[in-house]
């Protein structure tokens, strides 16, 4: 049901991909590539060398073009990725929306469905929308990641997560709603 990477798709596996749409997402993992590539994992022993003989170049740019045709004919993303590396620490994830957004030409919107409404039908779960029947599970963030998926990237954006209708982690509804009386202030410069 669900194809991670999609790394070399030729035209043959895209079009059996597109056939299979409504029963198979594709879970990209761009992230994790992209650091590689770009010379953030180097500390911890992914050089430059390394990168090119194991053709991780090559292999993001085929991803780029294989999974931005994938989305382009309506193939269902769902955000995920090889977290969990000194280079993709847990709590990064948003970092992959990010990719979505900058390689694949998603919009920020299209980026927030792959972790939401996308994956909803993959784990037979309601997700994805704010509306009676669906699960309430929310972040609650100083700005808008509709129109700029980034402002997940920045920890002192998130005031709170709600899990099941209830505030999470520690917070309240009172600290959520301080938190959001004053995000204007927190919110980046547009």
């Amino acid at each position: 049901r669900i194809v991670h990477h999609a790394s070399f798709l030729d035209a043959a596996a895209i079009d059996e991909l597109v056939a299979a749409r409504d029963d198979v997402w594709v879970c990209p993992g761009l992230h994790y590539l992209r650091q590689m590539v770009d010379g953030r994992a180097e500390a911890y022993g992914i050089t430059g060398d390394n990168v090119e003989r194991a053709l991780y170049p090559e292999e993001l740019e085929a991803s780029r073009e294989g999974l931005a045709e994938l989305h382009r004919r309506g193939v269902r993303l769902v955000a995920g990725g090889d977290f969990g590396h000194q280079w993709t620490q847990h709590g990064t994830y948003a970092a992959e929306l990010v990719a979505y957004v900058e390689l694949l030409g998603l919009t920020a919107h299209e980026a927030l469905l792959t972790a939401t409404a996308n994956a909803g039908p993959l784990v037979d779960l309601p997700l994805g929308k704010v509306e009676a029947g669906y699960l309430a599970d929310l972040v609650v963030v100083g700005g808008d990641p509709t129109e700029d998926v980034r402002v997940l990237l920045d920890p002192s954006l998130i005031g709170g997560v709600v899990k099941g209708g209830q505030p999470i982690s520690g917070v309240g509804w009172g600290e959520i709603e301080r938190w959001t009386s004053t995000s204007a202030d927190r919110s980046p410069a547009r």
